[in-house]
């Protein structure tokens, strides 16, 4: 069992053992669609955060991992892991071929220890690098082709995004709950607190965290949930038997209690884009946030991205933000410089990737953001790999909405865009929330290749 050093309860451990029956059943009775999206936002959302099993040769099974696998096992149950399988090609199967070269290029570029001072890091063995290569298919493959399986049509997409407005409105309760008593909820069920407690003070009240690792990932989710109500709303399409008209307002509500300045703003642009445009441009602002997102790196290795000028800009609005946000960048120019030395492969796991001090070994630098996370421990093959896989779908539905007439399917498509690229964006601050991300992209890139055939088959018996 790994627990971080923490004082856990045993109730964190029994829940994730229980999580795997429960799973299990839920595939057994219910339709791999349904029991796909119960599985995943349950998991995710309900389980205990930096905690896990860690069996020797195998990559640390915590939450996020568990739910992949138990999902895997149920489709596999339910006959419909086969399809999983089929979904692997395309550009997606050169991504795939990709990562795990670079996992291999990883651990063959850094089998040197490391020396700092007093603090000693270890080479990556071969038998590290087999471990990180079981972990990349339940960490991050496993969720985007299990969406891209399963959530390929319109009915199933449909099903994704009412399940995730639906969880959300029942996540809603815990929110109050810490938005009135302060996070706490993680620490009375679980025995501790999954984050830094001082993170959750924000605007003179709290920022409710409930069981996600921080309030920023659940100020995310609440945005996802907002935006599929708009977009279920646009397509005409209710949840259960209510409108998604008046739900959207109450998701608004708690967006707004989530205090994140950040997902209020990727939810304000996707009221307008929803509302007031067509696919076709919605597609093009989600394709705008994925080129932003790629190219971040490189504009910040080249210095060319207007950092002072972003900081003098939030110094109007608030010195504590501005403050927050150079913090940030002088941490991630440490880190890129770290990366640039190993620009490839990145410099793998124990740590390898950070900043110390050459004499103290002291840990001189804070990672956030996930890209600067994925180019220092996987160098540009492993930002590019992940990244691509977010990316590749958004372009890809860019493609095919041109050709399909406005519709549900059009508009579903569209709005899912919007919630991968926002999602996208926000991987360049933070590292909170990218496993449903993936298998929202999935969901994307499935539904495109679901449409490419209709029209193939169409063409043939026309």
């Amino acid at each position: 069992m790994y627990s971080a050093g923490l004082s856990v309860s045993p109730l964190a451990f029994a829940a994730l053992l229980l999580f795997v029956p429960f799973a299990l059943a839920m595939f057994a009775v219910l339709r791999p669609p349904v029991a796909t999206a119960v599985v995943f936002l349950t998991g995710v959302l309900l389980l205990p955060e930096r905690i896990g099993f860690d069996a020797p040769g195998l990559p640390l099974i915590d939450k996020y991992v568990l739910t992949s696998l138990c999902a895997t096992f149920g489709l596999a149950i339910a006959g419909q892991f086969s399809q999983v399988v089929r979904c692997v090609r395309g550009v997606p199967l050169l991504i795939t071929v990709l990562l795990m070269a670079g996992t291999v290029g990883t651990w063959f570029t850094n089998r040197d220890a490391m020396t700092y001072g007093p603090l000693q890091i270890p080479g990556i063995t071969l038998k590290e690098c087999v471990r990180m290569l079981f972990s990349l298919a339940p960490e991050r493959l496993l969720p985007f082709f299990i969406g891209a399986a399963i959530f390929r049509r319109l009915n199933d997409m449909a099903t994704l995004l009412k399940f995730i407005i639906v969880a959300t409105i029942g996540y809603s309760l815990f929110i109050l709950i810490e938005v009135r008593f302060s996070p706490q909820l993680h620490n009375w069920i679980y025995g501790y607190h999954q984050h830094q407690f001082v993170q959750s003070l924000r605007g003179g009240g709290y920022r409710p965290m409930v069981f996600l690792r921080h309030g920023i990932a659940v100020a995310t989710f609440v945005m996802t949930a907002f935006i599929a109500a708009l977009a279920l709303g646009r397509a005409r399409i209710p949840v259960g038997s209510w409108s998604p008209k008046p739900i959207s307002f109450f998701l608004a509500a708690m967006l707004v209690l989530c205090k994140s300045a950040a997902a209020f703003l990727y939810g304000a642009t996707s009221t307008l884009m929803i509302l007031f445009t067509k696919g076709r441009t919605q597609t093009r602002l989600a394709m705008g946030l994925a080129l932003i997102a790629l190219g971040y790196p490189l504009l910040q290795f080249t210095n060319t991205f207007p950092s002072t000028q972003l900081v003098d800009f939030s110094a109007r609005m608030s010195q504590e933000r501005a403050a927050s946000l150079q913090f940030r960048f002088r941490n991630e120019a440490l880190l890129l410089d770290k990366a640039a030395q190993r620009p490839v492969f990145g410099w793998g796991i124990f740590g390898r990737n950070r900043v110390y001090d050459a004499y103290t070994g002291k840990d001189i630098a804070v990672t956030d953001g996930q890209w600067i996370i994925l180019l220092g421990v996987s160098g540009i093959i492993g930002f590019a790999g992940i990244f691509g896989l977010m990316v590749w779908p958004i372009f890809s539905a860019a493609a095919l909405v041109k050709k399909v007439r406005e519709g549900p399917v059009v508009i579903l498509m569209s709005g899912m865009a919007l919630i991968v690229a926002f999602h996208l964006v926000d991987l360049l601050p933070n590292s909170m929330f990218y496993h449903l991300s993936l298998m929202f992209a999935g969901s994307l890139w499935g539904t495109c290749q679901e449409l490419k055939m209709e029209a193939k088959n169409a063409q043939q018996f026309a």
